[in-house]
């Protein structure tokens, strides 16, 4: 080991100093070292024992809080004694309380003449490691090693005193300090909750003396590879006295001097002495004698007995200041009752600027960096540090005194950030690609505007630049088999897409768009969804991510993505999703840039969306906004209770500890697979599928893949979309309900809700179950619709959804047009035939024909009444197709459990045979449709239907034709089926026709009222019936719904207005 400057003497020779003997509470000086007998050696697991066997060899220590190194006593290290007994009641007060040792304390050598104790705090862990296996170095200095940073303390004298100097490297970076005066530090066998300091060598001997400990410790750490220096301001810079000080800058220009002289180390009466020198020879007018010697012993009070400045003093709770806060920071003085804003802020700023805080803008907010985290600054925060950047004196009274900042300054800013802040676009806690380059070392980069704070498991990662195949196959067995080989991936796709999930935090600011969510879609509960997402959150972060819960408000969602981006998350997860329909997620999954008001203020955050995004769920329904903005990693266990699988048949059963253990092998992997894609030229994603709206992230992570020899990426992301995507599917229903029913009428939304939405077993949308009220949901649905205007709908027929316009009212209209085909399947208006048997004319129903018939049962056509011997059907319509049962039963008819039905089967065709109807009690007079019972077609499950009434009519109908032209509803006491007559294809036999006519029971279209074998009415007669149907109370007569029971008077006649102008539109008035 080479000779230094004041090189150390080998141990046994002592620190240069003649023979004595022991160190005591005389304070006697040794030129030995003492061995640490039962007498000298400090008893290192007891605080209280250590905290008197220092005290009693005449050093003063200090009581601090347990777990922490802030003071117990008011004065902080001000108020340290070595009085024995003090000591012991401290303890004895606060047994668990840390030990605190001053620095700077002045010992006596036998000749005299005075050392005084230092410490040299080395922060840098790898430095630190080195000097603590220098065995000379600790054979001479006494070694403390410290938690947290896993630090170095190592204590020696020096001849000259010395303040608190902060050591940087050769481009500013922060070392560690050097403690002299205004310092303190914490002895073993003291405690942090990172760990406890520990004795590597010492106290029982004397350390090594040195002529200047600023001069030894830079010369120490450049032996080892360190170029040290002092932080600006400190010893060895000399002051700016070039120019004479003016009047109005005499007071402060002094306390200045004043103040960095004694932090240099110089004694208070020689600073006071060249105080007096500058008044006489540097100024422009001298300072009265009695006014500077007044000043000199009003700066005095603020001088420690130890040597501290007036700065330490106001920090007197904390002496380990901060490596920002040195001497050479500026000096604002202000005066308290008016003085220019403008103008002190930019000195502020200034001030600032130059001491270097880990400040930065992100948009209109001031934000500080702490750790992986940027946190919007507070007024309070502010004005701590621009205390810790600037000294602020305050001249009142021809007194120049140190004061806090002002408050309005702190706002002012906060406001307005300054424009030479870095505008911070996120902090990454692990390695990333920007700009084409990886950034594998701490630091801001001014070019991606990201600052990179690697934890110490990450530093120093060898990747290559080229990496080879052997390389890469390395790379994704560790990745795809060790790490998420157990996992119970549905297909090739779903593995493909874990590994471009763990990829994406590595490369997500190389990516300019936005990039998809990544739901991990599991079939059972236990399937590893969850583990999987945590797992790939680790790896890339080393935390947790950040869980969101499903929200069902759109203003919780905001918040809480707020909270996220501006904490800068790196990894966002929302668990255990059941439905995730969200217009903001969809939002932030395509923003670049969030930008959202900060709560409580009219400020504006705008945060750049750098956040991996995944979700998990138990085959989850997704919104159609997001379902096209996810890629899914399906999981598919084989086994009924996943979570019972035994651990043998895992490689890692602790994954989670297992991926922490190996974290750094798992993220070199992930950059040796984007070096390879750097080295080939950046390829795009050949094979992948293209994904709407998210080019630049299938391009990159596409393309790494392909690059490692990956397949399956985004192959089957489609379909998953389409059938995750359940509220297109659920308004392709409502749109096939809407056209069966309706056609291309005009109608509004809350006609549609009544009347398709309403009814028990009507259609279900999820996007109006959010709304508690009738009317809520009547609104969603409106809005729903509106956003649905100009979509293409295929049935068949390809159907649009377009606006109408409004009706009177402002109400809005909709409509579906057709693209193709002829007309709707509306029920249409059926022209009058004549009828063979009866000779009256009435109109036909529709005829939709059964699976036997020549039209493959979709051919529409209209159907006349037939007579017994068989009439013709109508001209240009197609054959008449064949009842598929009698009116009555027949030797294979079986009862079918209720009074007058029975079900035949005929082959695979089953018929429901209802003979001789009572018009009273299956006959809807207004709707004239024929109730049949729910639970009864439920049980049989009919292919047909056949109704005969009293009079000798009947008519039959498929099951299909039935349920799309039936409404099901209460009607009475039983659930039943109201089929409108129309939908029946009615044969008319003449000789059960009483009196010889015939009526059908549609022949009466222009009289609702007139029902088939009803009395009274003569062939031809059309009286329309104008009378209100008072039958049914508690219903409509329109559409059979409910009417609401009003407060007071008499019950409403229609539900609704659109039931009471359908209604009178046909001639009936209530």
């Amino acid at each position: 080991m080479s000779r230094r400057p004041n090189e150390m003497p080998p141990r046994g020779q002592g620190g240069g100093g003649d023979g004595g003997d022991g160190l005591g509470v005389a304070s006697h000086f040794h030129s030995t070292p003492l061995q640490p007998d039962a007498s000298t050696a400090q008893p290192f697991n007891n605080l209280a024992a250590a905290a008197c066997w220092w005290a009693a060899r005449g050093w003063r220590v200090f009581p601090c809080r347990p777990g922490d190194k802030r003071p117990l006593l008011r004065h902080g290290h001000l108020e340290a004694s070595d009085d024995v007994a003090q000591v012991r009641r401290w303890w004895r007060r606060w047994p668990q309380a840390n030990l605190g040792l001053p620095c700077g304390q002045e010992r006596r050598r036998p000749d005299g003449s005075p050392v005084y104790h230092v410490v040299l705090d080395v922060d840098l862990p790898e430095l630190a490691a080195r000097l603590a296996d220098d065995a000379a170095l600790l054979g001479q200095a006494w070694g403390v090693k410290t938690p947290g940073k896993r630090g170095l303390h190592l204590h020696l004298y020096s001849r000259s005193p010395v303040g608190v100097v902060p050591l940087k490297d050769a481009e500013g970076g922060p070392i560690g300090e050097l403690r002299g005066q205004g310092g303190y530090v914490l002895l073993p066998p003291s405690r942090l909750a990172s760990g406890r300091y520990e004795w590597l060598s010492g106290p029982g001997f004397e350390p090594v003396v040195v002529d200047d400990a600023l001069e030894w410790s830079i010369a120490l750490l450049a032996e080892f590879g360190v170029q040290a220096r002092a932080a600006a301001g400190q010893k060895g810079e000399p002051l700016d006295l070039s120019r004479p000080i003016p009047v109005g800058r005499r007071e402060m220009t002094f306390f200045r001097v004043f103040r960095q002289a004694v932090a240099r180390g110089m004694p208070p009466e020689d600073a006071a002495h060249l105080v007096r020198v500058l008044n006489e020879t540097r100024t422009e007018q001298p300072l009265p004698a009695e006014e500077l010697e007044r000043q000199l012993l009003k700066w005095s009070r603020y001088r420690f007995a130890d040597g501290s400045s007036p700065e330490e003093r106001a920090a007197r709770g904390n002496g380990h200041r901060p490596a920002e806060a040195d001497e050479g920071r500026d000096v604002i003085a202000i005066a308290p009752a008016s003085y220019d804003l403008a103008e002190v802020v930019d000195a502020a700023w200034q001030a600032v600027l130059k001491a270097r805080l880990p400040l930065y803008r992100q948009g209109a907010v001031l934000v500080e960096a702490s750790g992986s985290r940027a946190e919007p600054v507070s007024v309070p925060r502010m004005r701590e540090l621009l205390a810790r950047a600037a000294l602020w004196l305050k001249r009142a009274r021809g007194d120049v005194t140190p004061c806090p900042p002002p408050t309005d300054v702190a706002e002012a800013m906060v406001a307005k950030p300054h424009p030479d802040l870095p505008e911070l676009r996120g902090i990454v806690a692990h390695p990333v690609l920007a700009g084409g380059r990886l950034l594998l070392e701490d630091g801001y980069d001014a070019e991606s505007g990201l600052l990179v704070s690697l934890p110490p498991e990450l530093k120093g990662l060898d990747v290559p630049e080229r990496p080879t195949e052997d390389d890469v196959g390395e790379a994704v067995r560790l990745l795809a088999e060790e790490a998420f080989g157990d996992f119970p991936f549905a297909d090739e796709a779903s593995r493909a897409h874990t590994l471009a999930l763990v990829l994406l935090p590595f490369v997500r600011p190389a990516i300019e768009g936005p990039t998809p969510l990544h739901i991990a879609s599991k079939a059972a509960w236990g399937a590893g969804a969850s583990l999987l997402l945590r797992a790939a959150a680790i790896i890339a972060t080393g935390r947790e991510p950040h869980y969101l819960t499903e929200r069902r408000d759109e203003d919780e969602w905001r918040k809480s993505i707020s909270a996220a981006l501006r904490q800068g998350s790196p990894f966002v997860v929302i668990d255990n999703v059941s439905a995730l329909v969200s217009d903001t997620l969809a939002a932030a999954l395509t923003a670049v840039t969030w930008t959202d008001r900060l709560l409580g203020t009219q400020k504006t955050l705008e945060a750049a969306n750098l956040a991996t995004w995944g979700a998990s769920g138990v085959n989850p329904i997704l919104g159609p906004d997001i379902a096209r903005r996810t890629v899914v990693i399906r999981l598919e266990p084989g086994w009924e209770r996943p979570w019972e699988r035994p651990e043998s048949e895992f490689r890692h059963p602790d994954l989670i500890g297992w991926v922490r253990e190996h974290r750094r092998e798992l993220v070199r992997a992930c950059l040796v697979l984007v070096a390879r894609w750097l080295a080939s030229g950046r390829p795009g994603a050949r094979e992948a599928p293209p994904l709407g709206g998210f080019e630049a992230w299938r391009r990159v992570v596409g393309g790494i893949l392909e690059a490692a020899g990956v397949r399956g990426f985004l192959q089957g992301a489609h379909r998953f979309a389409a059938e995750a995507d359940q509220g297109s599917q659920e308004l392709k229903a409502l749109v096939r309900a809407w056209w069966e029913r309706y056609g291309t009428e005009t109608v509004t939304a809350a006609a549609l809700y009544e009347a398709l939405i309403k009814p028990e077993g009507g259609i279900r949308l999820a996007s109006l179950e959010r709304a508690s009220t009738e009317a809520g949901q009547k609104r969603a649905l409106g809005h729903l619709l509106r956003r649905a205007v100009g979509r293409t709908f295929e049935l068949p027929p390809a159907v649009r959804l377009v606006s109408a316009g409004t009706d009177h009212r402002g109400t809005a209209l909709f409509r579906l047009q057709p693209l193709e085909g002829g007309p709707p399947p509306k029920t249409p208006k059926v022209p009058k035939v004549s009828n063979p048997v009866a000779g009256d004319d009435f109109k036909s129903g529709p005829l939709i024909s059964d699976s036997r018939g020549d039209s493959g049962g979709k051919t529409f056509g209209t159907f006349g009444t037939f007579g017994s011997s068989g009439g013709p059907s109508q001209p240009g319509q197609g054959a008449r197709p064949s009842p598929p049962h009698g009116p009555s039963p027949c030797p294979r008819c079986q009862p079918a459990g209720l009074p007058g039905y029975y079900m035949c089967e005929r082959g695979q065709e089953v018929t429901l045979v209802r003979a001789g109807i009572d018009r009273e009690k299956h006959i809807l007079r207004r709707k004239q449709a024929l109730r049949i019972n729910i639970g009864l077609l439920r049980a049989v499950e009919p292919d047909f239907i056949v109704a005969s009434f009293s009079d000798g009519s009947w008519g039959w109908t498929p099951m299909e034709v039935a349920r799309k032209a039936g409404k099901e509803g209460e009607f009475g006491a039983e659930r039943q089926l109201a089929i409108p007559l129309s939908a029946f294809n009615w044969v008319v036999v003449a000789p059960h026709l009483p009196g010889g006519g015939a009526e059908t029971p549609d022949s009466q279209a222009g009289n609702p009222g007139q029902n088939p074998g009803q009395p009274g009415k003569t062939p031809g007669t059309e009286t329309p019936d104008k009378t209100p149907d008072t039958g049914n109370p508690g219903r409509c007569p329109a559409c059979g719904g409910p009417l609401a029971k009003p407060r007071r008077g008499p019950p409403p006649r229609w539900c609704s207005d659109l039931c009471r102008k359908r209604a009178a539109r046909k001639g009936v008035r209530g």
